[in-house]
């Protein structure tokens, strides 16, 4: 898949098959850094902004697109990557959708959909997936609880279990 976006004069363009090891793990590291930072929010708005949490999805493009000049795509150059990103950031917000595509499609086929899923999940819905995950587990320990004679009941359990540590 070829996804492009243009701001201007300026078309960046991403395709899987011509990224580099260097790029896969520089945007690697920025899904990586964004689920982290989604795991532990920083405690205001300011926060978002000073640790450019609200720009990751721009910071992550910018590795794996490159600019293409007529029919050439130019090899990937780490020293353009400030510029590229500036470029994503100022594009139209009708380029938001392709933007996204191209996160989902990188970590599909990086081995790693859920990160991208995950990255590009609504907060609220990540809230309803944590509570849907502690159910289970509830339901999960009652049915377990049960079959082993003890009756701790589901709500008691519900208290006791956290989604700590797992990846949602």
């Amino acid at each position: 898949m070829e996804l492009a976006i243009k701001n201007g004069k300026t078309k960046l363009v991403y395709k899987f098959s011509r990224l580099t090891v260097e790029q896969v793990e520089l945007a690697r590291e920025i899904g990586e850094w964004k689920l982290q930072q989604i795991e532990s929010p920083p405690d205001d708005f300011n926060m978002i902004v000073r640790s450019k949490g609200a720009g990751y999805l721009a910071m992550l493009c910018s590795y794996l697109m490159t600019p293409k000049n007529g029919k050439e795509i130019e090899k990937f150059k780490i020293e353009n990557c400030a510029e590229i990103e500036q470029i994503i950031k100022t594009s139209p917000a009708s380029e938001l959708s392709k933007l996204k595509e191209i996160t989902k499609d990188f970590f599909l086929n990086i081995g790693d959909a859920e990160t991208g899923l995950i990255l590009l999940q609504p907060k609220r819905e990540r809230q309803e997936s944590e509570a849907l995950l502690r159910t289970l587990l509830a339901i999960s320990e009652t049915t377990t609880n049960l079959s082993r004679g003890n009756n701790q009941s589901s709500p008691d359990l519900m208290k006791e279990k956290s989604t700590e540590g797992l990846k949602i």
